[in-house]
């Protein structure tokens, strides 16, 4: 479902960019950011850095 909204809200914005974190351990965020890129979604996978 979240996957889907982000699809339709990326179809009207389209300079955004998702940024996925990696979730570790499980990898969950893994297969998410695959599945929004395969969607044709900007996105960019990021580990547990803080952003500073």
């Amino acid at each position: 479902m979240l996957r889907e909204a982000i699809r339709r809200v990326t179809e009207h914005y389209l300079e955004l960019t998702i940024w996925q974190t990696r979730s570790e351990p499980g990898g969950k965020g893994q297969v998410q950011y695959r599945e929004l890129l395969e969607q044709g979604v900007a996105v960019h996978l990021v580990g547990r850095r803080p952003i500073q």
